[in-house]
């Protein structure tokens, strides 16, 4: 091959525009491969050349790669504008109340829970575990409550101690044998709305944070 020739294929890509590492970075590995190429062909044996056969695949195998890079950069692309997408999805519940099964804090203040006995219950009670896990405290309610409102105090009236607290809600059949358990929700302020990973967090005014898709109700502060 002559020098014009070595000229042409080792200057052939032109230079895209910046302004993401796939466009840097094809273009250059792309004269690169061309160019250890062209040392391969100068450097071949005259009595033994490379077949053309060996030249396609070697092109072939970089095509791939080339279109592997593309496809990662699609998908990351795509990736950023879901994210916008949930922000904008979401953003408007900043300062609102969200329903979800996500710790609350107690600071001292009684707590409306948002309760939901397994159907057919004949009892139930609700379960107050803290933030550990826990279990702290075991009340009987009413089946039938859709809402209960927790003090925050043990037997004697002493005040737990301030922090996030979970709440659940066992029923049990008339023989007193446990039908099922299910977690109890309260709502809770948002006050700041996250992408991570591609989906939106919601941050609490009071602390802690939850799912948007983990999120069950929503509705305005009450005055």
């Amino acid at each position: 091959m002559d020098a014009t020739a070595d000229t042409t294929m080792a200057t052939a890509p032109a230079a895209t525009p910046a302004g993401s590492a796939l466009t840097a970075t094809i273009p250059s590995d792309f004269e690169t491969f061309l160019r250890m190429l062209t040392a391969q062909i100068r450097n071949q044996d005259p009595l033994d050349p490379m077949k053309s056969t060996e030249f396609a695949v070697q092109l072939a195998t970089f095509s791939g790669v080339e279109q592997q890079l593309r496809t990662n950069s699609l998908l990351e692309t795509m990736a950023g504008g879901m994210g916008l997408s949930a922000l904008a999805a979401y953003g408007d519940w900043v300062g609102r109340e969200v329903r979800s099964a996500a710790p609350a804090p107690f600071d001292g203040t009684p707590l409306t829970i948002e309760l939901g006995a397994p159907s057919g219950a004949a009892r139930a009670e609700l379960v107050v575990a803290d933030e550990t896990g826990a279990e702290r405290q075991r009340l009987a309610i009413d089946p039938a409550d859709e809402t209960v409102t927790w003090a925050g105090t043990d037997e004697d009236g002493t005040p737990f101690g301030q922090g996030p607290y979970r709440f659940s809600v066992e029923g049990y059949d008339s023989s007193g044998a446990l039908i099922d358990s299910a977690r109890a929700e309260t709502y809770q302020r948002v006050a700041e709305v996250r992408v991570e990973d591609g989906a939106a967090v919601l941050l609490f005014a009071g602390g802690g944070r939850v799912a948007g898709d983990a999120v069950t109700g929503l509705r305005d502060p009450e005055p």
